[in-house]
């Protein structure tokens, strides 16, 4: 162990790298994923897409006023729930804003298409709205923080939604 280790080593005791030893190996695939071991196919089929339909919306004017009033008065509504002042300010500036958003979709394609997409009530609006009771009912009992803010006048709002919305669905 006295001898001292010799760091002169010449090139013909280095071992050499054999780079092509790995070029002609492929892993076993058994169509097993590492992580899972479930079956897949390596080869993904690709599906020929469809264009999709480009809808043609209508160009009339006035053709938007009464569904923009429609959504400025809901809102307006719910707003004046939590805030009366600003609520009244939605529902007194309904029409105008309901006629401008109007004006704007007669004269531009792109204002159009978006104005067409908020007005027309889709599924997702349809599951959103029917469970908004249930939304309101769990915010008010649970949250103190709505409790805070809709106080006592809130929660007797509630109750006469909830019976509204009972009374109105044992009638269909």
């Amino acid at each position: 162990m006295d001898e001292p280790f010799d760091l002169n080593i010449t090139d013909d005791e280095q071992p050499k790298p054999n780079h092509a030893a790995s070029s002609d190996y492929k892993a076993e695939d058994n169509g097993r994923s590492r992580l899972f071991g479930e079956r897949h196919s390596r080869t993904r089929t690709k599906k020929e897409s469809t264009p999709k339909a480009i809808i043609a919306i209508p160009n009339r004017k006035g053709q938007f006023k009464e569904p923009l009033m429609k959504l400025y008065a809901g809102v307006g509504t719910m707003l004046m729930i939590a805030d009366p002042i600003c609520g009244t300010a939605v529902l007194s500036s309904a029409e105008k804003c309901a006629e401008t958003l109007d004006q704007l979709a007669y004269e531009n394609e792109a204002a159009r298409r978006a104005i067409w997409m908020l007005t027309q009530t889709s599924t997702v609006g349809m599951v959103l709205v029917a469970h908004m009771p249930i939304i309101m009912a769990v915010l008010m009992h649970h949250v103190p923080r709505m409790q805070e803010a809709f106080g006592a006048m809130g929660a007797n709002m509630m109750e006469e939604f909830l019976k509204q919305t009972a009374t109105g669905t044992e009638s269909q």
